[in-house]
């Protein structure tokens, strides 16, 4: 089974909400703005990364609002072949600081 550590920030003003558009092997959707931790990096440095990757605007991490783990099964993944996935994703409310 793979694991894969997530840091992910929620955005809000007013009644809007930060998303990130993803397009992978001719899917898409949207979601929160975050992705995979890299090995040794600290959840709250990888989230205001992750954040200024895929939005383009400078974050604050805030409070953490709660850790999600899911199991996907290996026929749900979009990668061949691959087995099951443990997804593990910490969220944190942000605040956007800059950028545009």
């Amino acid at each position: 089974m793979d694991i894969r550590v997530a840091a992910y920030g929620v955005i809000v003003d007013g009644p809007r909400i930060l998303l990130a558009h993803w397009n992978e092997s001719g899917r898409s959707g949207w979601t929160l703005p975050g992705g995979g931790i890299e090995p040794g990096e600290d959840p709250l440095d990888a989230v205001v990364r992750e954040i200024a990757e895929e939005t383009g605007f400078e974050a604050r991490a805030e409070a953490l609002l709660g850790i999600d783990s899911k199991i996907v099964p290996a026929e749900a993944r979009f990668v061949p072949d691959a087995g099951p996935l443990h997804a593990l994703r910490i969220v944190y409310r942000a605040t956007v600081t800059g950028g545009a």
